[in-house]
């Protein structure tokens, strides 16, 4: 029994380090960051992750997912981010004391048309339902991840 038990928990263990964003290809296409900050709120069907990846210098001349938020749409960088933000405070009502609560701080005043951005939004659910937004702030040279698969 200690034996598949342990093999169980190893294999959400992999699972789980599978799918944090260090392994993410749009993170790994900016190239290295120096330092993040990584929170999370949820599991496996449900889950909410929030993190800051920190770089010295980016070129998005030739990346595959980025675009200027002119050019892709302030609109609908700033529609994600309100839904974000409405299961921040539900996570509130809920878990008040929650990393992901007390550690959000975006600050939307620093969104520029020059700064670039890459959402996903997964088509098997509806509007909202699942998606990865990559905002990155030219003037901090910080990645903002937003995660949501409620």
């Amino acid at each position: 029994m200690k034996r598949i038990c342990a093999a169980i928990i190893s294999i959400l263990l992999l699972f789980c380090s599978c799918n944090s964003s260090e392994k993410d290809i749009v993170v790994l296409s900016l190239g290295n960051y120096i330092d993040k900050d990584y929170y999370s709120e949820g599991f496996f069907q449900d889950f909410t992750h929030y993190a800051k990846f920190y770089y010295e210098y980016v070129d998005f001349e030739n990346n595959p997912y980025f675009q200027q938020v002119s050019i892709c749409g302030k609109d609908d960088l700033l529609a994600h981010i309100d839904d974000f933000e409405k299961w921040i405070s539900a996570i509130n009502v809920a878990k008040p004391k929650s990393k992901i609560v007390t550690c959000y701080d975006l600050n939307r005043s620093v969104i520029t048309d020059d700064d670039y951005v890459y959402i996903y939004d997964d088509d098997d659910y509806p509007k909202f339902g699942s998606y990865d937004v990559y905002y990155f702030d030219m003037g901090t040279m910080t990645l903002y991840f937003f995660h949501n698969n409620i």
